[in-house]
């Protein structure tokens, strides 16, 4: 395998949360030292750029089926790992498996609809009923896949489960136990009151679209993060912003993080009503956005690469630039320029950065470059 050498860049240290000035090199797949790659066949200049870990979308739809071409979705954009969010169920995993997950240059994890049939939509949503649930098949998915399906996945929006019942959730948290695998629960316009929801995830399992702002949210009438979402942090939960469409607010956002409650990830909710296109766009124009509503790029680049990394138990891999892990790869630079990221409701926000993508490097192989990249070959 070729050797690269990115000098002159600001290297960003995830687990530090700082960035240091000096080179990053690559060998045989891997983070190498950069003094034992004198004569690399590849060099970088990433003068006024950022190199970063390869991001990791933790959440994003590239099913066949309402979903985005997952490639085209993450390798310009410096993404290198990608999660889909349950958009199949066992029914039809196979398929994805063979037609997606398999093929892609980007490295697919996905969690599992509790639905056999996968995600629906909100005129045909997936059934939900426990009595419908295959749960030795979902066991058997697991074991077929077990270097891609990490989670659960289940919708507890209205319309798709009964106000007030907690049946499916309850199923669903006790299957995640039997399989030992976390659960991940949209919470978009929920029908089961949160802190409800909040007291019933485990450590680890996923409490997703943190900041959506339809029918209840994180926020009490005082506009405070309700205690009972903050006792799930302490326990463990997770919380993805998971933007997407309409489960995404401003002001939620911004009220919540002025509190200090900031995501543990960041991910697009990536479908075709976002892709490349507003409010979402791309995984570095929401790194911009959070930096805009008060996180420091420091803590929002940790919550698209370190975070989720661990999320995944692929820490000592994935979300990092020390000497031995896999050589996931991005170069950005930072451009200093007004930007509007305004919701889906037209709440307003202001920023004044923006990532733009620079270099994509995949297990020490180059899978994209900008044209104005500085890159050398010998």
């Amino acid at each position: 395998m070729e050797t690269i050498l990115i000098k002159n860049g600001r290297i960003f240290d995830a687990a530090a949360g700082t960035f240091t000035a000096g080179s990053v090199a690559v060998a045989g797949g891997k983070i190498a030292d950069p003094e034992k790659v004198s004569s690399p066949d590849i060099t970088i200049d990433g003068t006024g750029c950022i190199v970063t870990p390869g991001l990791i979308d933790a959440h994003l739809h590239i099913s066949s089926h309402g979903g985005v071409p997952v490639d085209l979705a993450c390798i310009p954009n410096g993404v290198t790992t990608a999660l889909d969010g349950g958009s199949c169920g066992e029914s039809n995993y196979q398929i994805f498996h063979s037609q997606i997950a398999a093929p892609s240059l980007t490295r697919v994890y996905s969690a599992l609809n509790m639905s056999s049939t996968g995600l629906g939509t909100s005129q045909a949503p997936e059934n939900l009923n426990p009595a419908g649930f295959a749960p030795d098949r979902i066991k058997e998915c697991f074991v077929t896949y077990p270097d891609e399906l990490i989670s659960l996945k289940i919708r507890l929006s209205k319309g798709i489960i009964p106000d007030n019942d907690t049946s499916a959730l309850e199923a669903a948290l006790n299957l995640a136990d039997e399989i030992g695998c976390s659960l991940t629960a949209h919470i978009t316009n929920p029908a089961i009151p949160l802190e409800t929801v909040a007291s019933m995830l485990r450590k680890g399992d996923i409490f997703c679209h943190c900041f959506q702002g339809t029918g209840e949210t994180i926020l009490s009438d005082r506009g405070e993060v309700k205690p009972a979402i903050i006792e799930a942090r302490e326990r463990g939960v997770l919380f993805d912003a998971c933007h997407g469409m309409v489960n995404f607010d401003n002001n939620v956002a911004a009220t919540a993080i002025r509190q200090g409650f900031y995501p543990d990830i960041i991910s697009t909710d990536y479908s075709p009503k976002t892709f490349y296109r507003p409010p979402v766009v791309s995984l570095p124009r929401l790194v911009s956005k959070f930096t805009a509503l008060g996180m420091s790029l420091e803590e929002t680049l940790k919550r698209v690469t370190l975070n989720p990394a661990r999320m995944l138990g692929a820490a000592s891999e994935l979300g990092d630039l020390s000497p031995e892990s896999t050589a996931d790869i991005a170069i950005f630079k930072i451009e200093e320029t007004a930007q509007k990221f305004p919701d889906f409701q037209g709440n307003p926000l202001e920023g004044n950065i923006q990532l733009s993508p620079k270099c994509t490097i995949r297990e020490g192989k180059i899978l994209y470059t900008s044209a104005d990249l500085d890159m050398t070959t010998v």
